[in-house]
Parts: structure tokens; sequence; C-alpha cells
């Protein structure tokens, strides 16, 4: 039976997240206006739930394995450190894009905002592969399945409902079927109406109503 996982679902969720804001900020026209305020929401965004993942970790995950392994964990407490420092470097590219004047320069401005968005991205990618290699272990080691599901059910608790929306619309897209049977079964078994319906809908949009249909028959929910 699967052991309950802190790090591999919601970071499949960030890489999804990372490709698909980079997608967009590359192939986005800076120079009109519409399309560079909706690639910058797109980037705040992406950094707001990166912060808050990076938050819940230090908080609420880390305290916890720190007494197993301490050098990892202040390693991966360094890292956050690291990475929210290029965050910074994007918003403050963000920033001279809109400062820039004239089409040449803006265009010149956003390259460079995509060049910090990717250093931001590349780190990213490879702390949490980092954090798959290291923490996720110390944890199935360490922990029983009830003390995880108690931190994962901690950090659930903290998020926000419009939070949590957001989250999914990243979740549910970038999970194999194997994972939503997993996930999804647990959420639909235990979650108020109200939340489920809210999954199905999410799910519906973010996956099409005929996925959406062939994997609720799959998984028998």
């Amino acid at each position: 039976m699967a052991r309950v996982d802190l790090f591999t679902f919601i970071h499949k969720a960030i890489r999804t997240m990372l490709y698909e804001t980079g997608k967009q900020l590359q192939t986005a026209d800076v120079t009109d206006a519409a399309e560079l305020d909706a690639v910058a929401g797109a980037i705040r965004s992406t950094l707001r739930l990166l912060d808050d993942h990076a938050e819940h970790e230090d908080s609420d995950i880390f305290p916890d394995f720190k007494r197993f392994d301490t050098a990892t964990i202040e390693e991966l407490e360094g890292q956050h450190v690291a990475l929210h420092a290029k965050e910074d470097a994007v918003l403050a590219a963000l920033d001279t894009v809109y400062n820039t004047q004239g089409d040449e320069a803006k265009l010149a401005a956003g390259d460079e905002l995509l060049r910090a968005y990717n250093e931001m991205s590349a780190y990213c990618l490879m702390h949490m592969s980092h954090e798959e290699r290291t923490a996720l272990p110390i944890s199935i080691e360490n922990l029983t399945d009830e003390q995880l599901h108690g931190i994962h059910a901690k950090i659930e608790s903290k998020i926000p409902p419009e939070v949590m929306g957001q989250w999914m619309r990243w979740i549910i897209p970038s999970m194999n079927f194997h994972d939503m049977r997993t996930v999804l079964t647990a959420i639909i078994s235990n979650a108020p109406p109200a939340v489920v319906d809210n999954i199905g809908m999410i799910a519906t949009e973010t996956l099409g109503s005929e996925r959406w249909t062939t994997i609720r028959q799959r998984i028998g929910v």
C-alpha cells in the first residue's frame, strides 16, 4: 500500500504551474498593455502560490523533520530563502517592463523578465527534486501515515477556500489516473457535498467533460 506523500502531488502541480506560466510569458507581447497585464497576473499568482507552499513546508513540515536530519532540513530551508530572492528578481524585472518606455526597449526588458523567470523556475525545479530525494524519504522512514495525515490536515486547514480552488486548478490536470484515484477518492469520500461539487466543476474545466466522466467511471465515484 502506498504511503502518505507530502511532496509529490503538490510538486507535480507546481511544475505544471511553472511550465504554463513560462509558456504564457515567452509568448506574450509585452508591448501590448492587455497581454502584459494578463501575464503579470499569472506571474504574481504563481509566485504567491510558491510562497504559500514554502511557508507551509517551513512552518508545518520541516520542524517535525529536523529531529531526524537537521543538516538536510536546514539546507532545504536555505534553498527556500534563495528561491524567494529569485522570485523578488522576477518581480523587479516585471516592474522594469512596466516602467520602460518605447517598444524596442520594452521588448528588451521583456527578454530580461523571461530570463529571470526561467532562472527562478530552474532553481525551483532543482529544489523540489532535491526535496523528493531527501525530505520525502525522511518522512516515510520516520513518521507513520497517521502522523503524515495529521501534517497534511494541518496544512489544509490553513488554506482559504479561494486559494484551495487555485491549487486544485493546477493539481487536478497534473495527476495521472492512479494519482487521481488516490487523491480524489479520499476527497470525495470525506469532503462535504459542496466541496465535492466544486472539485467536479474544476475537473470538468481543466480536464474536459469527456475525460472527467471517463475518470469518474474508472474510479467508481
